[in-house]
């Protein structure tokens, strides 16, 4: 079986109040998913997902300022996927 991916845990443990593990799960999930380290442009739309999540759980935790340019990042990754195919409508 595979292991929970951080995005998922990340979602498993705000669910059930653990919102510090929460958020070092979604922080993990974005690191590995950035461009320039070494993804492939396929994982945009998980990119985008999981800085939305991110953006929620700052929230979560009172770190509003953290969470805004984290919210306008995944606003701009959701729009590129659009422009890119790979968003549904």
């Amino acid at each position: 079986m595979e292991p929970p991916r951080p995005s998922n845990l990340s979602n498993h443990l705000g669910e059930v109040g653990r919102r510090e593990e929460a958020l070092t799960a979604i922080q993990e999930s974005v690191g590995v998913r950035r461009p320039g380290g070494g993804q492939p442009a396929a994982w945009l739309p998980d990119l985008a997902r999981s800085l939305n999540n991110l953006s929620i759980r700052l929230g979560e935790v009172g770190r509003w300022e953290e969470a805004v340019p984290s919210r306008d990042k995944a606003a701009e990754a959701h729009a590129e996927c659009r422009r890119q195919g790979w968003a549904r409508d």
